[in-house]
């Protein structure tokens, strides 16, 4: 008998078949990021900042912001029935009393700030005090006697009273007194006036007194 060799097989060929998958994305474009445009933020500062009175010449000066562009107008309100479009306007009150004034600026892209709005005091024009005295030199205690004069100025309203301290704890109330020193020494004379809207003002001078020879 012949031998069975199990091992009598026909030698083959597997093919190994790899199949490759394309996976495509397509970008069809980007999207833009829109950005919000910043509204102009107000602001100003004022000169003077005090003693304002009804004569007084204010300047305001613009100090707005844009961050993203430039401004392009100004509407200011000044709290009397008065507007201005300058940038850095000017402006003098005729009524005392207490006046909001706004401002509201506009950008280049047509975007209104929020407004700004500050509070002006404006009061009455105060009397002015001056005075001369004579004689100004050789000055003697107990000899020589002095001559005040009133030179005083009204602002809004006429002056009703005068106060005189020649600093040796004597005072008058004249509107042109005289004073003799009994004590040499240097003094100060202050006048304060007082003018019918209660509006006071005052001029100090200093004296030097000499001993009598």
């Amino acid at each position: 008998m012949g031998r069975n060799n199990s091992n009598n097989m026909k030698a083959g060929v597997i093919a190994i078949v790899v199949c490759a998958i394309l996976i495509a994305v397509s970008f069809s474009g980007c999207v833009q990021e829109q950005v919000a445009n910043k509204i102009p933020v107000a602001s100003f500062t004022y000169t003077p900042m005090e003693n304002i009175y009804t004569d007084t010449e204010i300047a305001f000066t613009d100090t707005s912001t844009d961050d993203d562009g430039t401004i392009a107008s100004w509407s200011w309100t000044f709290g009397d029935d008065t507007t201005s479009t300058e940038q850095n306007p000017t402006h003098v009150y005729t009524t005392v009393g207490e006046y909001a004034v706004t401002l509201i600026v506009t950008d280049n892209d047509g975007n209104a700030s929020e407004p700004y709005t500050a509070t002006i005091t404006v009061s009455f024009v105060p009397p002015t005090a001056d005075y001369t005295y004579g004689p100004m030199v050789n000055i003697t205690a107990n000899v020589t006697m002095i001559t005040f004069t009133d030179t005083s100025t009204a602002g809004d309203a006429n002056i009703t009273s005068w106060m005189w301290d020649f600093g040796d704890d004597m005072n008058s109330t004249e509107q042109n007194p005289t004073h003799l020193y009994t004590v040499a020494g240097d003094y100060t004379v202050t006048l304060t006036v007082t003018d019918a809207n209660g509006e006071v003002g005052t001029k100090s001078v200093t004296i030097t007194v000499e001993e009598a020879a």
